[in-house]
């Protein structure tokens, strides 16, 4: 009961651990972001453009959350609680034996992109402004037209939990 009256919500770390950071098994296996259709329609899409619109509209809710102007959802006329939207960006979730650890670091304006084994760090606002959905779409194809390179930072991650905290950097 002690902590039920000190935590704001006294289920977040038992269903964090019970549902994410205690599971051993591949991330492969439940994080699969993004294999599904955006677009309700049957025009088809570039991938670097389906990437700009991700990325683009990823990027305004993060700015607008951060800035307090994201509304809560309404359940029967209570406001649901918006607590886990803090964990959606600027998180790692860094493999150790047993439970993962989530690290939460300072907002930033850059993103991470993975492809074919090349990692490209790419910053979202230049000036006080975000890139247009042109200059993102360019920017995404460009990425997607560079050779792949040796890297086996893909293949890493599809191992069991336990095993890649043997071979994971974040190991202190």
């Amino acid at each position: 009961m002690e902590r039920y009256n000190t935590e704001e919500n006294w289920l977040t770390e038992i269903t964090t651990r019970t549902i994410y950071l205690d599971r051993r098994y591949s991330l492969i296996k439940s994080n699969v972001g993004g294999s599904h259709r955006i677009f309700d329609t049957d025009v088809s899409h570039a991938q670097s453009e389906r990437a700009a619109v991700i990325a683009l509209s990823a990027f305004k809710f993060k700015l607008d959350f951060e800035n307090g102007d994201i509304e809560p959802v309404v359940f029967r006329d209570n406001a649901l609680c918006m607590r886990g939207h803090e964990w959606l960006f600027h998180v790692s979730r860094e493999p150790r034996h047993g439970s993962d650890e989530t690290i939460k670091f300072p907002s930033n304006d850059t993103i991470v992109v993975l492809h074919r084994g090349n990692v490209f760090k790419m910053n979202m606002m230049e000036n006080g402004r975000l890139p247009t959905h042109q200059e993102l779409r360019a920017t995404f194809q460009a990425i997607l037209d560079t050779p792949k390179e040796d890297s086996a930072i893909t293949m890493v991650t599809t191992l069991e939990r336990d095993e890649w905290a043997e071979v994971s950097v974040f190991q202190g």
